[in-house]
Order: structure tokens, then sequence, then C-alpha cells
């Protein structure tokens, strides 16, 4: 688009006069299709239907709500959605004309030029309620007059008369334009024209001629290139035109009506139809080598601050593009994602939240693809570009607020090298490594990048190198918990991690129990909490603190049945409502009724002040007014006091004493790179849902194997259990209902009966031959490292009743005495 003359309201959008024409630069990443001039107002309009003004606006004639002149053009917010057609300006309004046949005027009313029954200026688009049920086909402003066409009529409101001096009259509304009563058949009028004080119409056979410049699709263009029938001359020039224009591309791949929703929150494209003509590019290598030169030019000429959003349509069709373009070998296209990258993050803020919007509400597939455009392009470019990190550091933002239908996080890992481990560590305790870097390593400015294996063994490596830096202490000293973990069950020294298994599995189910008096439970004893009466000393949570590091460190799972409010806090994250209706559902269920659906009314009804009952105690949570009635305007107030009661406030020196344990040897910079949903699954393991893991990764020992009958028949038995009882099993064979979020299979080891004399009465040993059926014995299980000795029963039927009344009757085992050894 290009304006030149005067400039002395801002009408040309130049910010200054010219005699020549010159391009609206402003604009020249949106397709175009209409301009419009008025007395000193300016406008164009787009192909998805956005509408830009600038210029005079003495009467509001922009319709950007106030009366201030505009030197540049501005979106016009208010017409967003309207499918706006045609624009028309008068001397100082102006009407636009939308695809559904509605009309909307603004600006200056005084003459009645605006249709709306009266004389006053409208500063936002107004309808024309007066041709409500018409559809209109046409719209066009005069000086002072407005004139409109509908299939049958023509209507006309705003100055008319002579107009040499005779009385001139005004219409406030759309009047019926009397046509000469002569006509000829078959003629309908099809174009209507205003000027200053005159109108114009014609008529015709033909509907009239579609005059707005055409474009040849992307996709004709793009079969035409790799066909091969015209001239490479041609083609390449073609490419040049099409792929560094940012307009063009703004314009294509429109999804059909839908593109005149664009919003915020729509981008109006469809991607996947430009996914499709975009592959066509990999049957021509040299036309896709030309489409990537000219995509290097366009990237290079966008402008960092757009006008609207339809400016920002190519930043997606791009990264389209780099998918095709890394097909062949996934490094291709580094460096242009690199500059793309850089381009993105120079964007106004609300331009990056916009790309983010439209984003998050595309098809899950198309997300992921795009997630994969990022960092295929990340791990291929030198040494991890920042750009590339940043822009998929902004994605992992956005799809952590998608809820369920978030991109899993594993999509967003890449391979980490352990050197990059090592950077990282080194920068967290080494401030001479600091200095030598330069820059914060990857992995601490992304820490989303990792996977959970690769974090904890980030976790290791730190103690790893600990263990070097410190001297030798004394037994008594905490910094011993730095160092590997030695544990003798009665003096007998056996396999290290079969005795730091069996040593957190008992001191843990030890220290969360009743007769420890450090917690409370709640109602179903399923999960514990910190009690405000716990009389122990407060060493003692010091101590579970270190315990639970220490579990960390040695890559052990420990019971520990506590709400995500634990992990949250650990983490500095203040816990919610959700967390005290996971810890108390029926006390948190009765708060969320309070806040969300009760009524006023039912609130007053309740009767209830401040005062609340937890942990057998009565609180007041106003210690200065605890009488105070809960009502429908403190009724947020209350739940949130109740919330930080139970969590913060009741718990705090226990708390805090928990949480000095857990970081005086834990490096909290490291800790902090975990989420509290990935905190708690490295502590007490992830559920299993494949339930095939089990047999897939069994072995078997001594007689078994994988096609023994014993084993087949296990297997048969295992298959028919429930849930539940295969959680049991779970339980009985390892101690735990979950699984290491480290391991990748829990390995069962199948093994035959150790010593079938020991496990009979000794009245019944005597009683039986030396080859005792089998039959009699029950299963046994080793969970220091997952065994399970399993009889040669005779039956299914009686393997499952012997293994249903295992699960049921099994006992806890006797404490054994524990020693650290440094």
């Amino acid at each position: 688009m290009f304006s030149w003359g005067v400039d002395s309201r801002g009408q040309l959008g130049l910010g200054k006069s010219d005699s020549s024409p010159q391009p609206v630069r402003s604009v020249s990443e949106l397709l175009v299709v209409q301009v419009a001039a008025g007395g000193e107002q300016s406008f164009c309009l787009t192909v998805s239907g956005g509408v830009w003004s600038w210029g005079c606006n003495s009467s509001g004639q922009l319709g950007l709500g106030d009366t201030t002149d505009r030197h540049t053009p501005h979106l016009l917010q208010h017409l967003n959605m309207k499918q706006t057609c045609h624009i028309s300006c008068g001397e100082a309004h102006t009407a636009v004309l939308t695809q559904d046949g509605a009309v909307y005027t603004f600006g200056s009313g005084q003459h009645g030029q605006l249709g709306h029954n009266s004389f006053r200026d409208e500063l936002r688009p107004r309808l024309v309620a007066e041709l409500r049920g018409s559809k209109v086909t046409a719209v066009a402003c005069g000086r002072l007059h407005t004139v409109l066409l509908t299939h049958s009529h023509m209507y006309f409101c705003g100055v008319h008369g002579p107009a040499d001096g005779g009385r001139q009259d005004s219409a406030a509304v759309p009047l019926l334009v009397q046509l000469p009563c002569e006509h000829t058949e078959g003629l309908s009028i099809r174009q209507i024209f205003a000027g200053e004080h005159c109108s114009y119409a014609t008529r015709s056979l033909q509907e009239k001629d579609d005059q707005s410049v055409s474009h040849t699709p992307l996709t004709d263009l793009i079969n035409i290139w790799i066909s091969g029938t015209q001239s490479w001359r041609k083609t390449k020039r073609e490419i040049t035109q099409t792929f560094s224009s940012a307009s063009y591309l703004n314009r294509s791949f429109l999804d059909h009506r839908k593109h005149f929703e664009t919003s915020s929150k729509q981008c109006g494209l469809d991607l996947n139809a430009a996914q499709n003509s975009f592959s066509k590019l990999l049957d021509k290598p040299t036309v896709l080598k030309e489409v990537e030169r000219a995509c290097e030019i366009l990237i290079r000429s966008l402008n960092p601050s757009p006008v609207g959003v339809e400016c920002l349509r190519v930043y997606l069709l791009l990264t389209e593009f780099l998918h095709v373009l890394q097909q062949p070998a996934s490094g291709k296209g580094s460096l242009l994602a690199d500059a793309l990258a850089t381009v993105i993050l120079k964007l106004p803020e609300d331009s990056i939240q916009v790309l983010g919007d439209w984003w998050s509400a595309l098809p899950a597939d198309v997300r992921e693809r795009h997630v994969l455009v990022w960092k295929n392009a990340a791990v291929y470019s030198l040494n991890y570009s920042r750009s590339l990190l940043q822009v998929l550091q902004l994605m992992y933002n956005k799809n952590k607020s998608l809820g369920p239908d978030r991109t899993p996080d594993s999509v967003f890992n890449i391979p980490v090298l352990m050197q990059m481990i090592i950077e990282m560590v080194l920068w967290k305790l080494e401030p001479t490594y600091r200095t030598q870097l330069g820059e914060v390593p990857i992995l601490c400015s992304f820490p989303f990048l990792m996977d959970l294996p690769t974090r904890h063994l980030a976790l290791r490596v730190n103690n790893e190198c600990l263990q070097d830096t410190f001297a030798q202490l004394s037994l008594a000293n905490q910094e011993d918990f730095r160092r590997p973990l030695q544990v003798y069950f009665n003096g007998v020294e056996v396999d290290d991690i079969v005795n730091q298994k069996d040593f957190f599995h008992l001191v843990f189910h030890e220290l969360i129990s009743a007769e420890s008096g450090m917690f409370m439970f709640n109602d179903s004893a399923t999960l514990a909490w910190f009690s405000s009466r716990a009389t122990p000393p407060l060493e003692h949570y010091f101590l579970f603190g270190v315990l639970c590091w220490l579990a960390v460190y040695h890559f052990h799972m420990v019971f520990l049945p506590f709400p995500l409010a634990l992990f949250k806090k650990l983490l500095g994250v203040a816990p919610c409502l959700d967390d005290l209706c996971q810890l108390s559902p029926c006390t948190g269920k009765s708060l969320r009724c309070l806040l969300e659906e009760y009524s006023d009314d039912v609130i007053q009804s309740l009767d209830m002040d401040f005062k609340i009952c937890w942990d057998q105690m009565e609180v007041a949570l106003d210690p200065d007014n605890p009488d105070r009635a809960v009502t429908a305007q403190n009724k947020n107030e209350f739940v949130s006091a109740f919330v930080e009661h139970v969590f913060t406030s009741s718990v705090q020196s226990q708390f805090e004493e928990f949480r000095r344990g857990f970081f005086s040897t834990a490096d909290r910079h490291i800790v902090e790179l975990f989420s509290p949903e990935e905190l708690r699954d490295i502590l007490v393991g992830r559920e299993l849902t494949d339930w095939s893991r089990l047999k897939q990764s069994a072995v078997y020992e001594g007689v078994f194997h994988e096609n023994h009958p014993t084993i087949r028949m296990f297997w048969e038995v295992f298959d028919e259990l429930t849930e539940e009882q295969r959680k049991a099993l779970l339980w009985f064979i390892t101690g735990f209902e979950t699984l290491p979020i480290l391991t990748v299979d829990i390995k069962i080891r199948f093994q035959g009966l150790s010593n079938k004399q020991e496990d009979l009465s000794e009245d019944l040993s005597e009683d039986l031959s030396e080859d005792l059926s089998e039959d009699l014995y029950f299963p046994k299980s080793h969970t220091c490292y997952s065994g399970l000795e399993l009889p040669l029963y005779s039956t299914k039927e009686l393997m499952k009743s012997r293994l249903l009344e295992a699960l049921a009757q099994v006992n806890s085992r006797q404490d054994p005495a524990l020693v650290f050894a440094v």
C-alpha cells in the first residue's frame, strides 16, 4: 500500500507529507484487499476482515473510541471478528459492510448520515439497527450522506435535497429511495456510488465483477514449481516474491470462513493444509533450497513491532516449513530456526502471548509437531542455541497451563551430555568456575530439557563431587550423611544395596506411625501430616528431613504417605484448597461448596464463625475477633485462613526443622530443578499401570524358566487377580505398591523353595517323609531383592488359594539393629 499528498492530520500514515508514492511500511506484512479515503481519514481492509484507520478523528470517524488523531494505522478492535468486507468514507463519517450484510457506521452524525435516528456523533462502530433483517449488499458514503443497497431496495440517510442553495433536509434513519417507475425487465441495480452532493447507481443483467486484486493460491504455485512446467528463472522469481513476502504468507492457507474469526485466541490458519503443501517440496530439492533462501530474506525483514495479530501468522507457517525442512535430516534448517527464534524473542510481550495462545489452541498433534521442530533445531545447533531453548521454554510454560490436554513433558526432553551435567554441578558449587565459564550453564537455565533420570543423576553427581572435597568427620557430624551409606543388620555385612533398601523401608515405617507421635493422620489413615500437638523433640523432624534426602541420594523409594503439599512447601510453592481436599476430602469438599455452590442465604443460615476444629483442637482463625461470622463477602478470606493454618501456621516449627534437615545436605538450587510432582515421584515412586512389564522383566533362577509349568501357572493366576490384589502382590514381593521413577523395569526373581523343612512345624516335619509335597507351603518373598520363592503347586486353583492367603496374612518384619558405617 502506497500513499502521497498532504498529511495535515496524519492521513498518509507516513508521519509527513510527500508528493510521490511512498509505502506505508507499518502494514507491509498485511495483505490489504481494499483502501478507502475520506475528508482527512484513511482506512485499509485485510483479507481476514481486519480494519485499520488513521488520520483525522475530530468526530470519531476512525472508530477508535476517542477523538484523537492518529498518524499511523491503528487496528479497529471493535470490528474484530465482524467479517468486514467493504469500507466507505465520507467527509467525517465512515461506514463498513460485513459478509453477513450488516452495516456499522461511526463518526459525525450531525446530519443524520449514520442512520441511528439521532444527530449524535459515534466514536465506535454502531450497527444500523433500522436495517436489521435486510441483507445489505453495498454501501457508499458521500460528503454528508450515506447510500445503502439491498437485493431489492436502495436506501439513503443524511443530507438530501437540491445542492444549489435550495432547502436541504436531513434524514436520521435510512429512507427508501424512490427509483424511476420505468425499468427494463431483467435489469437490477448492481453498484452504487456517492459523491459530495450526488449519488449514482448502475443496473445490468450480470452480477458485478469482483474488482479486488486476485492472488494465485500458494498451493497452486507449489504444484507448478514441482511440476517443472515453467522455466526455472520464472520459478525462482515467483518463489522469491511469495516466500520473502510476509503479507503473501499471512494470507495463505486460511481456514475458509473461519479466518474471519481471527483474534488473539484464533489464528485462522489451516496448518495441516500448509504442512501437506510444504511436504511436496521434498520431491524437488532445488525448489526446497530456493524456498529456504527466500525464507532467510523474509526473516531478516520481519517487523519487530507487528501492527496486528494477522501479521503473526507467518511465524506459525515458518514453523511448519521448518518441520518439512528437517525431514531429510533433523539437523537441516537449524540456522534458519535460530534466526527465526531470535526474531520471535524480540517481539513485544503481547505478540508473544498471542503466539502462545494460538499454539495452545492447536490440535495436540500439531502442538507436538511444533515442539519437535524447535527441539530438533536445538539438538543439532552448535552448543544448544539459547534462542531456540528460550522458544522451547515459552512453549513449555504455556503447555503447563493446558491441564489434561497438555503435551507430555517428555516431548520437551532432549539428549543431555554428561559434560553438561558436570558443568551444571560445578557452576552451582564452585564460584571460581562461574567466572571461568562466563555464563549460566544450559541445564541451570532450562531444567525442563532433562528427563527425570538425567535430573536425578545430576543430584548423584553433585554428591560424588562433594565427597572428594570434604574431609572425614566424626560419626556425630551431619556432614557424614553426604558420604556413602553402609548398613549392618546385627553386625552382619551383606550387599550394601540390600541393607540400604531394608533400612529405608523399616525406618520410614517406624517414623510415620501413630507410635512415633510425630504426625497426625486423616480419617481414612491413608495420608499423614505434621501434628500441631506433637510431643517429640524438634530434632526428630530434622532427622526426618535428613533421611528423606539420604533416600534421594542413594536412589531409594520410601514410605512417605504425605499430600503433595509437602513437596510444594519444600520447593516454596504455597499449598491451596486442592491440597486440603487431598489430605481431608470431607473438609476440602465442604470448603469448596462454601466458595462455589452455596448462596448468600445458605451461608448465613450455616451460622459459621472464624473458629474451626483441626487436629482435635479448636482454633481461632481470627484471634482478634474469633466470633466473627463467615459471610459471602469474607468466605474467601476464611478458606484461605483455613488452608494457611493447616499447612503453615499450625506446624511452622516442625516443618521448618524438616526442611532444614532436608536441605542441610541437599543443594537447594539443584532440588529446585524439579516440580513438586517430580520430587514426590522420586521419593515414593509411581503407580504401575502396565502390568505386562512385570512379566517382561521377570528373572527366573534355579529350576525355573519362562516355559516352566509352575511359571506358566503363576502368570495365569496373575491375570485373574483384581487391580488391588495385584498391588498387594507387588507390595508382598517388593515392599512397595509403586515403582521407582528411575527403574526402567522391576525385576522379580522367581526361585524354588530354599528350605522346606524350616517352614513346617517341628511335629509336622517329623510325621512327613523327606519327599514333602510342596502343596503344603505358602509362597515366600524377599523384599530386599524382590524375590519370590514359589512352591511347585500341583494345580492352578491351589496356587491361587495359597497366594491370596499369603497376601492376607503377611506379618510385619521385626526391626533389625541398624548401624551407620563411615
